[in-house]
């Protein structure tokens, strides 16, 4: 990840311009047995399928790579470049998702399976905005909500076992549907300020529950997802969206959830909320802009010419 201050455009600059030291990465071979002999009713419960006695592991160390090559942090933010994702990153980041559509998930353990779907959603993400300029402009549309999403989350651009999917599939209809645990919600990133950082590592078959448990903490107490008053609280819209498919449709069950990630003053000030609200959704992208870099204005003469080098040196 690239750490930047007042050298970020330097910092993502030397990035450009080593991004094909990705491409030389090699990717995995996934080769995975279905074995499972579970029932299935109709197309959403496939998904259902796993195989509980299962040790095999998908390896996701080419979306870390990715990810530490495009991230960027600046005041307490992850940003993306995006724009870096070009060329033979590109094509090391289909090439990924490619691997991964060859995956014959029902055969692999739940945890597998959940790093699968979560890492498959945020390449997803990290391709959409990549390919379409005018994508970290137009996310709330693009996204819609998961009662109302958007075309491009309709969209189906992955295909699995056969099936098509849509990044809309992965999150309401195989994770929220098979899992309906509420940390899901803190492994999905939108590519926008209000939801989940994408982080800078891929999600694991054997840390996943950690590293959702992590972001819920870091979600929860940032200060700007959750707004605690005296008896109502005003919680991001992922809470409201969700509230029937993830907290059984009820507020104390958010509230609830909530406190169990929260840090000590926050804690205590959800101790005597009764309720919730929506609170503002932050839907400006998590792209990364550079700066224009300071132009160097050279040292005026003393006839106002501007012809001096400054410290760099000077006329004769």
């Amino acid at each position: 990840m690239l750490k930047t201050r007042m050298g970020r455009t330097a910092s993502l600059s030397l990035f450009l311009m080593g991004t094909v030291a990705l491409s030389t990465i090699s990717l995995p071979t996934y080769a995975v047995e279905n074995t499972s002999t579970q029932a299935v009713t109709n197309v959403w419960d496939a998904w259902g399928v796993y195989d509980e006695t299962s040790t095999q592991t998908v390896s996701h160390t080419p979306l870390t790579s990715t990810l530490k090559g495009i991230t960027i942090e600046e005041r307490g933010r992850t940003s993306v470049a995006y724009i870096a994702i070009k060329g033979r990153v590109l094509d090391y980041v289909n090439a990924y998702i490619h691997a991964l559509e060859r995956v014959q998930v029902t055969s692999l353990n739940r945890d597998e399976q959940l790093a699968y779907w979560l890492n498959l959603h945020n390449i997803g993400i990290l391709k959409l905005f990549a390919k379409n300029e005018k994508a970290t402009r137009s996310v709330k549309k693009y996204r819609g909500t998961p009662d109302m999403p958007g075309a491009k989350w309709s969209e189906k651009i992955f295909t699995v076992q056969g099936q098509s999917l849509s990044l809309q599939d992965i999150e309401q209809n195989i994770l929220f549907r098979h899992w309906k645990d509420p940390l899901i919600i803190y492994g999905l990133s939108y590519g926008v300020k209000g939801s989940p950082s994408i982080g800078t590592a891929a999600f694991s078959g054997k840390t996943v529950k950690a590293q959702l448990a992590r972001n819920a903490r870091e979600f929860i107490n940032s200060g700007k997802n959750i707004r605690a008053g005296r008896s109502v609280v005003r919680v991001s819209n992922l809470y409201i969206w969700n509230q029937e498919s993830l907290f059984d449709g009820s507020e104390a069950t958010i509230l609830a959830h909530i406190q169990t990630y929260a840090k000590p003053r926050l804690a205590k000030k959800l101790a005597s909320a009764s309720s919730i609200s929506k609170n503002r959704f932050n839907w400006t992208s998590n792209a990364f802009t550079p700066r224009a870099a300071p132009v160097y204005q050279g040292a005026q003469t003393r006839s106002g010419s501007g012809r001096g080098g400054g410290s760099f040196g000077g006329g004769s």
